[in-house]
């Protein structure tokens, strides 16, 4: 029995290391960041091994923090319950945590750039897009 159980553990964790170096090369991209009063923070789409693109995968916030839901579409059940099914998901917790890891590092580089690109308080006048006329007189200034 002890030695069952050994062959069954060493055969497991050979999986493990396996699927973990199986592992395909994962790239994401934010598509759009969402601002607004829903728990959708931004829209996404991944690139696995050059081979296939999923889109639709949503970075949402909830009371428990951020984090990635992949698509997926929505139907009634027999007692009018809504459900939810999704269309693409991982198979294996080892791509599971790679796509969630890609997609929230992109996320948060994609809120940092946007941060950095353009962002402007209209709380303070000195930020307003005027320009100031030989005369002193406010006109605004040209668009880029």
């Amino acid at each position: 029995m002890a030695q069952t159980y050994r062959n069954n553990n060493q055969r497991n964790n050979q999986n493990q290391q396996t699927r973990k170096q199986n592992t395909p090369a994962i790239r994401a991209k934010i598509d759009r960041l969402v601002d607004g009063d829903g728990n959708t923070r931004a829209y996404a789409s991944i690139n696995v091994a050059g081979a296939v693109a999923i889109h639709g995968i949503r970075v949402m916030d909830s009371r428990k923090g951020v984090f990635v839901s992949m698509p997926n579409r929505s139907y009634k059940d027999s007692n009018g319950n809504t459900q939810y099914s999704d269309i693409a998901h991982a198979v294996t917790k080892e791509v599971r945590e790679a796509i969630n890891k890609q997609v929230l590092d992109a996320y948060n580089q994609a809120l940092e750039e946007s941060q950095n690109d353009g962002f402007t308080d209209m709380g303070d006048d000195d930020d307003l897009p005027f320009d100031e006329d030989e005369d002193g007189s406010m006109d605004f200034a040209p668009s880029m």
